[in-house]
């Protein structure tokens, strides 16, 4: 029952005292619920979780007059816990709303431990709330040093860590069982936490796949494998496939250009899987100015930019060779001559003017442009393109030059017929 608040208050009018008795009603709690934080209803070896209680009306009197106890815990057989339940599952309270549950490693799993809220003033009671105690699993087994080959006759150290730290099988040490299962080709030894793993010295054994395999209690299975590789490579080297030479580290191509590689890897005994040639410049979208194919003919586009710049490797599995610097050459432009289709021209006529470069495939950077070298009324250019009005006399002269790259050409002299 909620006992009233109960006080005197004194008033003293001149020699006039008056002594009255003030009673103030508590305000009852009509309901209290609890629920974990996370609305579960699970928890896992040495897993702590948030109590929440929810009370109503949120003002009521005795608020902060809340126990949280155990009333009961039962084992997965149906038995009862009879020693001192507290040592199993501790509670510690953190304010009026909230106590962080904790599952010891005492405890055992499948557990049902059944929780209730009550208040020491008023004596009402929240729900029942039962947690079942579970394991927390095995996300994944990693394994040090991380690498998917060995090579051939060589011993590596491995050491297992099971994820996450706060898996039941890490808190209880529970053993692992690993089993190799490609014993003819590797052998296997324990010593305390970690595996000596062997690998056949047989040469008919390359390329073949090492297998272990990791059994946990809980039935999580994980199967690890390393490929044996013969004899390690030492080096990697790009050839000019013409002249058997290797690529200087710097040289130069030119636009349009092709050049045939020969990747070669030392010893030449080694063992690798595919060499891939790789390709990697200071512009984006590489793949529209060089490509190389799988045969190993390095392309370089006729629209590359002559400020490209390319480094060039091979690779295969974890090896990759000293990359190579490309950079793109200008052929310069020496010479422009300029033409037109006829050098007699009539009126009312157009006519298409044109250059020939030396060299021929000289890098052209900027357009061609056109000039009349002489002012004269009726005359007309544009582009390439000219034309001869009615009121220009015949055998008047027209003389045109054309500008490449700052080049100026001969003089072409045109006459209107």
């Amino acid at each position: 029952m909620v006992k009233n608040y109960k006080g005197y208050l004194n008033i003293q009018v001149e020699n006039l005292i008056l002594s009255l008795q003030v009673l103030k009603t508590p305000i009852a709690i009509a309901q209290m619920q609890i629920a974990l934080s996370d609305d579960s209803v699970e928890l896992g070896l040495m897993e702590s979780k948030a109590m929440i209680l929810s009370i109503q009306p949120f003002d009521a009197t005795y608020l902060n007059e809340n126990t949280l106890h155990i009333v009961k815990m039962e084992k997965a057989d149906g038995t009862l816990y009879e020693e001192d339940e507290y040592c199993y599952l501790t509670i510690e309270k953190e304010n009026i709303y909230q106590w962080m549950i904790t599952a010891t490693l005492q405890i055992e799993i499948g557990t049902k431990v059944y929780l209730q809220v009550t208040n020491e003033i008023e004596g009402i009671q929240s729900n029942i709330l039962v947690l079942d105690i579970i394991r927390i699993p095995i996300q994944r087994i990693t394994y040090t040093p991380y690498q998917n080959y060995m090579d051939s006759g060589s011993t590596i150290t491995m050491q297992l860590r099971i994820y996450p730290e706060n898996a039941t099988a890490n808190l209880c040490k529970e053993p692992f069982d690993v089993t190799l299962l490609t014993p003819n080709i590797a052998h296997m030894e324990q010593k305390e936490e970690k595996f000596y793993i062997t690998a056949s010295r047989v040469f008919e054994d390359i390329g073949q796949k090492i297998q272990l395999q990791v059994n946990t209690i809980e039935g999580y299975t994980q199967t690890i494998e390393w490929k044996i590789i013969a004899i390690p490579i030492e080096a990697m080297r790009i050839l000019n496939k013409e002249t058997g030479k290797e690529l200087d580290a710097t040289f130069q191509m030119t636009r349009g250009s092709t050049l045939a590689l020969q990747a070669v890897v030392e010893p030449n005994n080694a063992s690798y899987s595919d060499i891939h040639y790789g390709i990697v410049a200071n512009l984006s979208h590489i793949d529209r100015y060089v490509s190389v194919s799988e045969d190993g003919v390095l392309k370089i586009a006729e629209n590359a930019p002559l400020d490209l710049e390319i480094w060039l490797s091979i690779r295969t599995g974890i090896f990759t060779s000293p990359a190579y610097h490309i950079r793109l050459e200008k052929r310069n432009l020496e010479n422009v001559v300029c033409g037109c289709e006829q050098t007699d021209i009539e009126k009312k006529k157009v006519y298409s003017l044109f250059c020939q470069y030396t060299p021929i495939d000289a890098d052209i950077e900027s357009g061609v442009r056109y000039y009349l070298l002489d002012e004269i009324e009726g005359i007309y250019l544009s582009g390439n393109l000219i034309f001869v009005d009615e009121i220009v006399e015949v055998g008047t002269v027209i003389r045109v030059i054309a500008i490449v790259d700052g080049i100026k050409s001969n003089i072409l002299t045109l006459i209107v017929v």
